[in-house]
């Protein structure tokens, strides 16, 4: 019998249900590692409810992240993940603040 342990890098604050919006979606968190308000969206959405959110999840498709509203400002696309911190997505802390759907 073999045991196996696993290093996570960090320690969930909570565990709660993503939305599912079939094969492709986000959900926007407020802070890192997924905690805070959340904003699950099918769509793309030119203003971000949360504020700057900080970590997202990808459940499919193909988005364009942008620091401004009305997506204006630098931006990138990123795939299908989870992106725990503003690092994963490759912008500052509390700076994602529209997103839109690549079609």
């Amino acid at each position: 019998m073999f045991l196996t342990v696993i290093n996570f890098k960090f320690r969930p604050a909570s565990i709660r249900k993503v939305e599912s919006f079939g094969s492709e979606g986000v959900t926007v968190y407020q802070h890192n590692d997924y905690c805070g308000r959340e904003e699950p969206l099918s769509d793309s959405a030119a203003h971000i409810n949360v504020g700057g959110a900080s970590s997202i999840i990808i459940s499919g498709g193909r988005w364009k992240l942008f620091t401004q509203p009305e997506y204006a400002g630098p931006f990138r696309t990123l795939g299908p993940g989870h992106y725990p911190t503003p690092d994963a997505m490759g912008f500052p802390n509390d700076s994602l603040r529209s997103i839109e759907k690549v079609q």
